[in-house]
């Protein structure tokens, strides 16, 4: 059993605690709650959950409390959420199987005996019943009976064919009966029998006029059970009702067609949520209440609750809306437009990410979840596409934010232009028309700047796949240039660009589709006469690529340029060398581990690759997590998972850093999170003084000490009152840290004392002291 340090209390009244710093290896997650699944109702308040997070509204005051998984859950895909009134607990199912019991007091227990089960399929948790003093769990593979008091499986009901695993969608109580919704049927069972695990103690009842006896809901109101039967042909659902002492189910009239996602029992009232309604019906079957738009936009409804004559909805787009006497309003944490993330980028003090994403042939996803930026004061700006003034746009698969201007930026699709914003507002969208980007010749019209980033001086670099001249630079005085990457090639078609990467001494490496690198050297961007193109490939001496499919570029800071693939990293490690040099392969990192001498990530697909401070690299890869090797790779230094972190995700798309703070974000699969690393970039200037953090360091303070404004990744010695070498290290860039040992390995004693450090050249000297009590 755990304790969550931020967890959210379904039941206190406490208020959310202040900022603090976050100290090093601190997780931070940044959940979207535009898209919710499931939504239960408490005494005082509704939580509603989203793929990766949960949130707790309080009724009374209005106050939102969000928990993650950094924050105690213990998965990160969420399926059904249910508070418990008898054991003041929150219920947490997961895809994977596990279940968390978020208690009263604080505690989080993990149930995770069917995670941990040797059963093969889909372990979903679908919801939760209290029946008796048990829990009903309702799974993919049949139903757990929980004991609240204990959190142990008390009993498993597979009642498939022959005792085989089945998905129970969704279960009622009906006097001393339980009726269990099905993807193959709908059975019930008398639930005091003492052999419910036994298959052949279940008994199926076939409604005729339902071909493939698919159900998804049931629910037992006034006398009445009702069942959905999901007919999986949209939006062809039909409701059946029965007496509870009747023999046959007949068609409802309760809902009209639409696939019916919710059906339940709130406040003695008959919820009825289809996609895009919810009705409430009272005991007399007369609809009190009924929501459908909201803004004047149409909404998908995943789950409703209905309290004291108020309508709660959880929606795929507009978070929780809440509805009462004809006013509607939005309930909604602080967050990101989506969990869906192509590109993050850190860049003048604003994190932005992009949320499309492209095929696994290149080949537009028609992604409609737009962009998002949180800016300095922490508040999150929405761009989606979906149902907003951008709708006619898809596919964003960059953003990059004016170093000169951190409320101008540039937003680059997959087939829709090129998106120009100030203070939030779409100013021009720049394409084949009105300026030198390139339509592709197979979709006239379509203008595909997929990547874009600005350079040091303020210039807009822009990659144009399908373009005879993919290499675009919109100048700082609004300019276009353009350059050609092959003129030998007439088939404009083959420029499909996966990254690319501008370096400090303006040459640009390009990443195409499964075709290699290409480098251009631009040279003087007033003219063309200096420009020149190498490409790299799998051949021997041209280039040596370990596979043709690379998937980023990334310069270090010794100028040399790491690359991803779906084989690995490798590096160049003279790259102005790289048009003079008639023969050049790619070097792979070599390490000696157990007398045998292997490539270092040889089988793992990297998709990213950032370089922090201490020139350290961080490698995002495909499905193995984060890793960090040392400054020439050769050094694992840390390897963080799902399964050995607070890491959502094994899969990363996009990383990129707060080089002042060293603040690391990373882009999953299933949302955004953040990691504290101990790097930062370097300081230079003469009057900087080594700054230190907590000073002076208290003895019931146990975190390593924080050392910054280092001019370079360079040694530093910390002696003691007397001068005496107690340590010596090693900065990442600008900071440092040292957790109170010795050069034996031994804790210090109490006292003053002093650091010094030069940079790697000498030039700049940086001195600084505390004081510790132990």
């Amino acid at each position: 059993m755990r304790r969550a340090p931020l967890l959210l209390l379904l039941l206190s009244y406490m208020g959310l605690s202040g900022q603090i710093s976050s100290p090093l290896g601190q997780w931070q997650d940044y959940p979207s709650y535009t898209n919710l699944n499931s939504i239960s109702i408490s005494a005082s308040g509704i939580v509603a959950a989203s793929g990766t997070a949960i949130f707790y509204y309080n009724l009374d005051d209005g106050s939102l409390q969000t928990f993650t998984k950094v924050d105690g859950l213990s998965s990160s895909n969420i399926s059904a959420i249910e508070y418990i009134s008898d054991s003041k607990s929150t219920y947490v199912g997961y895809a994977d199987g596990n279940i968390d019991v978020i208690s009263s007091d604080g505690n989080v227990a993990n149930i995770g005996d069917l995670v941990r089960s040797t059963l093969i399929g889909d372990k979903t948790i679908n919801g939760f019943k209290k029946v008796g003093n048990d829990i009903w769990v309702y799974t993919a593979l049949g139903i757990l009976v929980v004991d609240p008091k204990t959190n142990f499986i008390k009993d498993t009901y597979r009642f498939g064919d022959n005792g085989a695993s089945i998905d129970v969608k969704d279960i009622a109580l009906v006097n001393d009966t339980i009726w269990a919704a099905t993807s193959i049927g709908l059975y019930k069972a008398g639930v005091n029998d003492n052999f419910l695990a036994n298959f052949q103690n279940w008994n199926k009842e076939t409604i005729t006029s339902a071909s493939s006896q698919t159900f998804n809901e049931i629910e037992y109101f006034n006398g009445k059970i009702y069942v959905n039967y999901n007919s999986g042909s949209w939006p062809n659902d039909v409701m059946f009702e029965r007496n509870e002492f009747g023999n046959a189910f007949e068609i409802s009239t309760i809902i009209s067609g639409y696939q019916c996602k919710g059906l339940k029992t709130t406040d003695n009232a008959l919820l009825v949520s289809d996609l895009y309604a919810t009705s409430v019906f009272n005991s007399n079957f007369d609809r009190v209440a009924f929501s459908a738009d909201f803004e004047s936009n149409t909404v998908l409804i995943n789950d409703a609750v209905f309290k004291n004559g108020t309508l709660y909805q959880a929606t795929s787009r507009n978070a929780v809306i809440r509805s009462a006497n004809g006013v509607q309003e939005k309930i909604q944490p602080n967050g990101p437009q989506s969990n869906s993330i192509w590109q993050v980028e850190y860049n003048n003090g604003v994190l932005a990410i992009a949320g499309g994403g492209v095929g696994s042939t290149h080949s537009n996803n028609f992604s409609r979840e737009g962009f998002s930026y949180l800016n300095a004061t922490g508040q999150w700006s929405n761009h989606p596409f979906e149902g907003s003034e951008l709708g006619s746009f898809a596919d964003a698969l960059s953003i990059t934010i004016d170093p000169r201007d951190e409320n101008h930026y540039f937003v680059g699709t997959y087939g829709y232009g090129l998106l120009e914003f100030q203070e939030n507002e779409l100013i021009k969208v720049h394409d084949f028309s009105n300026s030198s980007l390139e339509d592709r010749p197979q979709s006239p019209g379509a203008t595909y700047p997929n990547h874009v980033e600005f350079d040091a001086s303020g210039n807009l670099w822009v990659i144009n796949s399908f373009a005879s001249k993919p290499v675009k630079v919109f100048t700082t005085e609004s300019n276009w240039l353009e350059f050609e990457v092959d003129p030998a090639t007439g088939n404009r078609n083959l420029f499909t660009f996966s990254s690319f990467d501008v370096t400090s001494n303006n040459q640009v490496w390009i990443t195409k589709y499964r075709d290699g690198i290409t480098v251009v050297d631009v040279g003087d961007l007033s003219t063309i006469a200096d420009d020149q193109t190498r490409f790299l490939t799998t051949t021997f001496g041209q280039g040596g690529l370990p596979s043709a499919d690379v998937k980023c570029v990334a310069e270090d800071n010794d100028g040399a340029i790491w690359c991803g693939s779906d084989k690995g990293i490798f590096v160049y490690y003279n790259p102005l060398g790289i048009f003079t040099n008639g023969e050049l392969n790619a070097q792979q990192i070599l390490i000696e581990q157990d007398g045998n001498v292997q490539i270092v990530l040889e089988t793992e697909q990297v998709n990213d690759i950032y370089i922090d401070g201490g020139n350290r690299k961080w490698i995002a890869t495909e499905s193995s997590g984060l890793y960090l090797l040392s400054a020439n790779g050769e050094e694992q230094i840390a390897h963080y998972t799902f399964e050995n972190s607070p890491l959502i995700s094994n899969t990363i798309f996009s990383i990129s850093m707060n080089n002042t703070t060293g603040e690391l974000f990373i882009g999953t699969d299933k949302g955004l999170q953040s990691f504290q690393t101990d790097a930062k970039r370097p300081e230079f200037g003469d009057d900087i003084a080594l700054r230190i953090y907590p000073s002076p360091i208290r003895k019931e303070y146990t975190e390593p000490v924080v050392i910054e404004g280092f001019a370079s990744s360079s040694e530093f010695t910390i002696t003691n009152a007397t001068g005496q070498l107690v340590f010596r290290g090693e900065t990442n860039g600008g900071r440092a840290a040292w957790n109170y040992q010795d050069l034996r390995g031994k804790e210090v004693q109490s006292g003053v004392y002093f650091v010094f450090a030069q940079d790697d050249l000498g030039l700049e000297t940086r001195k600084g002291k505390f004081l510790l009590f132990r």
